[in-house]
């Protein structure tokens, strides 16, 4: 339980700031200087967007192809001579994160009352897939499905045992089921006098 909660954190924090500023977009106190600029620049957008580097490590194209795939326009025209002048408005960017948010945002579940910020399961959009960037402000509450990939792996896709150096003590993989996970929490539970 406490690596799921160290795991969730980061996301937890995200979703406590968005409760006390519901309508402006998520940023580490290191971007906090780029809230009050009218343009930013495609590195720029991907600082925002990601938090950390693009796999070809080309923050230009990933930040600009972010914003073509959200149709947020360049408002001013690329030019080749200069390749990461500001062209994108930071408002643009700010919609399209902000609507990224859950629906119910902040409750996590309308009937117990329960925020986003306190649930136990809470990631960052794509922080538990080894292919795509980690949105730095956009959570999500993983479903079943979801939770079970991320358990047990898929054929291209590792599990978070392995991602996070999880194993048994023997030094085999760790592998668990959906299932499994209640039946232990079940049993936990009882131990515990529930």
């Amino acid at each position: 339980m406490s690596k799921l909660r160290t795991i969730s954190t980061p996301a937890r924090e995200v979703a406590r700031w968005y409760e006390q500023h519901p309508d402006a977009m998520y940023l580490p106190v290191e971007l906090e200087v780029l809230r009050g600029q009218k343009l930013i620049s495609s590195d720029q957008v991907s600082a925002i967007v990601f938090t950390g580097p693009p796999p070809n490590s080309n923050h230009t194209q990933r930040g600009a192809g972010w914003c073509r795939k959200h149709g947020i326009e360049e408002h001013i025209p690329y030019d080749p001579q200069q390749k990461n002048a500001p062209r994108f408005l930071f408002a643009d960017i700010e919609r399209v994160i902000i609507s990224m948010l859950p629906a119910n945002f902040p409750l996590a579940d309308q009937k117990n009352n329960l925020k986003y910020s306190e649930v136990l399961c809470l990631t960052r959009l794509n922080e538990l897939a080894e292919a795509w960037g980690t949105y730095r402000g956009v959570i999500v509450l993983p479903d079943t499905g979801y939770i079970q990939n991320q358990l047990s792996g898929t054929r291209t896709t590792h599990s978070i045992f392995d991602r996070f150096g999880c194993c048994e003590l023997d030094g085999s993989p760790m592998q668990i089921t959906t299932h499994q996970f209640r039946h232990f929490l079940n049993t936990v539970a009882q131990m515990g006098g529930l």
